[in-house]
């Protein structure tokens, strides 16, 4: 009896706990090799003592996957990383993290290209919304904040100092036909025209 309840509880323990982390298939030492992690993920591609080294691919067990360079076992160098939403980041990667140039395609159909810092947009770049709005110019974390020009689908065009996301003062508003006004920001996406004497 203690035999059999042996048995069935060391076929329990081996059927739930048959997840395998190591090498398995080449050299994951110094050399091309694939190594399946604990989790699931597995990463394909160079290795140098027994790091992820080189160019290769990481596959997570959702089917994010990130494709490129890597140092010391992070994304490092040029890559691309996809999320399975539609999400899809083309640029430079530091340490893990975007940093550097690169492109951000939103899985709502945005799209921003310029710099990043510590995995945020960070410095000069563009963003494009699925509406067609673009804004050009300079962000802080993810924020637009600095110099800017936000250009609408009907080619007006709001030029100003932007802080957080907004216009951070008076703007002016060119439209198409070359004229200007003067505006301020009362809401999300809303402005309003400042009437000088």
């Amino acid at each position: 009896m203690r035999i059999c309840l042996f048995v069935l509880i060391y076929m329990f323990v081996l059927m739930h706990t048959s997840l395998y982390a190591g090498c398995i298939k080449g050299n994951c030492k110094n050399g091309e090799g694939t190594y399946e992690h604990i989790d699931g993920s597995v990463y394909e591609g160079q290795h140098r003592d027994g790091k992820r080294e080189g160019q290769g691919t990481y596959t997570y067990p959702n089917g994010t996957k990130y494709v490129g360079q890597f140092r010391d076992s992070n994304f490092d160098g040029r890559g691309i990383y996809t999320v399975p939403n539609g999400e899809k980041y083309e640029g430079e990667f530091k340490n893990g993290k975007r940093d550097g140039t690169g492109v951000l395609f939103y899985a709502n159909g945005s799209k921003y290209e310029g710099q990043f810092k510590n995995d945020k947009a960070t410095g000069t770049g563009v963003l494009l919304d699925a509406s067609g709005t673009k804004y050009a110019g300079q962000f802080q974390d993810d924020l637009l904040n600095g110099q800017g020009a936000v250009i609408l689908p009907d080619g007006r065009r709001i030029e100003g100092r932007f802080r957080n996301h907004k216009l951070d003062d008076t703007g002016t508003l060119t439209y198409p036909d070359g004229r200007k006004e003067t505006v301020v920001q009362t809401g999300t996406n809303t402005f309003k025209i400042v009437f000088t004497k």
